[in-house]
């Protein structure tokens, strides 16, 4: 199990980052959890020690065709993960509250329009978006942001209940998957029924101009009764290709259902994500290894298949690719709402 109980480890894991020049192979840890539990957060990310060398992952996207999945016309998909801890304790050991991105792509800085078309500066540099931020407390972990348009860094949809971005809870911070409920199961709320709610807000609230000026508009929604459930654990269930060293590595995962415009808290649910989180044997952990996407017309518990994102390779930034803007650490969010 991927118990995170034992600070010592960190401590040791944090003396390896800094004597090798390598990726260590030692668990991440963000807080303690009790025994069977797993630490949520650290399997959202890829591990810190891989993000410091530019490793990120890359793969596929697919469309259901109804009966098989289809490799997309554009496939490539990838994602770099930078985690922004805001708060802590225990000499940094234990984080409080921040934020985690994931970036997506990596394009030119948009430049308005031209002739009804969006136009962009030259490239490199490059900007790094769209993007998923997300956000954490002592306690969950909560969805935030994600894009709106795909090619545009100023238009996006954030959660948030009139008065928190703390609002739409994804997971608990300590979860034991599949436990029926327990720990593994939140339902947050159509919009005025609580402090959990899944009412959100996109930027811009007309059409998009593609500069600055479209992120002081905005328009308010909400997604009905969401449901998210962390599923049980599946050992030893995919493959991740490291391109660095031609290996293959496999992965357990933790998958987390998401399903929302549901008709109450228990069911009657329109769509549903399903994100893939994987670890290894020595507890390394990588991240969304691969995100599915699901629809229920009927809203009657049988699910089809739209599309999925399949992050499947390990791969690392050239310090060309890094200085471009392209890869690293750099995300950009111009209208950040913080």
């Amino acid at each position: 199990m991927k118990s995170r109980g034992t600070i010592m480890q960190l401590a040791l894991f944090a003396v390896a980052l800094t004597i090798s020049a390598t990726p260590a192979s030692a668990s991440q840890y963000t807080t303690t959890c009790g025994s069977g539990q797993y630490d949520m957060l650290s399997l959202m990310f890829m591990q810190e020690s891989y993000t410091a060398l530019n490793y990120y992952v890359y793969g596929d996207a697919y469309t259901w065709n109804g009966t098989a999945w289809a490799l997309n016309s554009s496939p490539l998909v990838e994602h770099t993960d930078v985690v922004d801890v805001t708060t802590s304790h225990d000499n940094g050991t234990i984080w409080d509250t921040g934020k985690f991105n994931s970036v997506k792509d990596y394009q030119g800085q948009p430049d308005g329009l031209s002739g009804g078309l969006p136009k962009y500066y030259p490239v490199p540099p490059y900007w790094g978006y769209p993007w998923d931020i997300n956000l954490f407390d002592d306690n969950y972990v909560y969805l935030w942001i994600t894009e709106n348009v795909w090619g545009d860094a100023y238009s996006y949809k954030a959660f948030n209940n009139g008065s928190s971005n703390n609002s739409m809870r994804f997971t608990r911070r300590c979860v034991v998957p599949g436990d029926s409920g327990t720990t593994s199961v939140l339902v947050d709320s159509p919009e005025g029924d609580g402090t959990n709610t899944t009412e959100y807000f996109t930027v811009p609230s007309g059409t998009p101009t593609y500069t600055s000026s479209d992120c002081s508009t905005s328009t308010k929604q909400d997604l009905d009764y969401a449901i998210v459930t962390v599923e049980a654990e599946q050992p030893s269930s995919y493959t991740l290709t490291d391109k660095i060293t031609n290996e293959n590595i496999s992965l357990n995962i933790i998958p987390v259902s998401y399903q929302y415009t549901c008709t109450s808290g228990t069911g009657g649910c329109k769509y549903q994500e399903v994100y893939e989180y994987g670890y290894d044997a020595n507890s390394n952990d990588y991240g969304l290894v691969q995100w599915t996407y699901y629809e229920s017309p009927s809203q009657n518990g049988s699910w089809t298949p739209v599309s999925k994102s399949v992050f499947n390779n390990l791969s690392q930034w050239s310090s060309t690719d890094v200085s471009n803007g392209e890869g690293g650490t750099d995300v950009s969010f111009p209208c950040n709402p913080i």
